[in-house]
């Protein structure tokens, strides 16, 4: 079974919450299914497999509550991970220590959905001809449009242009391209969407 308690609580706090938790959670159980209770009630001991805790701190003479982040992607926020292993017995494994500093835990859809649209409009050229790429749909913003097409492999292709004025007028600019792998094109379609109608 996972118990998910949502919500804040003094750090300290936790064994004796998780505790009072389960505690109720099994006195609704003995009146909603006697027979679960009572299989329960054989049960000689409890352990965690994982915990998994998101902190916040405040800083002294600070009012506001922060969260630690790491910048992995150029412009992009992504939170503080920090992970550790314990042995058979519980104990930690100090050794295993690590963090995400410098080693993004994103995938490369999910990095592309934190920063949403890019925001450098220096123009760029594409790696693809225009026959190598099958268009699927096309998303209008206010100083952007992007398409997003499949390769002739299957693989997604995401594709910003700007408007741009020069000497010879008002043209159109690339200014970011991204190859994806097949499986992100279904969620590359619904973050776009999703950004066209709050942009709407």
């Amino acid at each position: 079974m996972r118990l998910e308690i949502t919500g804040t609580m003094e750090l300290y706090s936790l064994e004796s919450a998780v505790a009072l938790a389960l505690g109720k959670w099994l006195e609704k159980l003995a009146k909603d299914n006697p027979d679960m209770r009572d299989a329960l009630q054989n049960i000689e001991d409890a352990k965690c497999s994982s915990i998994t805790l998101d902190l916040m701190f405040k800083p002294e003479g600070s009012e506001d509550w922060q969260v630690i982040t790491t910048d992995n992607h150029e412009g992009i926020e992504e939170l503080l991970v920090v992970k550790v292993e314990t042995d058979d017995a519980g104990k930690l494994m100090l050794d295993s220590l690590k963090d995400n500093d410098g080693d993004s835990e994103f995938t490369e859809i999910e990095a592309l959905i934190a920063q949403g649209l890019p925001k450098s409009k220096k123009p760029i050229e594409s790696i693809y001809h225009p026959s190598d790429l099958i268009e699927i749909d096309c998303f209008y913003f206010e100083d952007e449009d992007v398409l997003i097409s499949k390769t002739i492999e299957g693989n997604a292709v995401v594709q910003v242009f700007t408007d741009a004025e020069s000497n010879e007028g008002l043209h159109v600019d690339l200014i970011a391209e991204v190859e994806y792998a097949a499986e992100n094109l279904q969620k590359l379609l619904e973050h776009y969407g999703e950004l066209e109608k709050l942009a709407e």
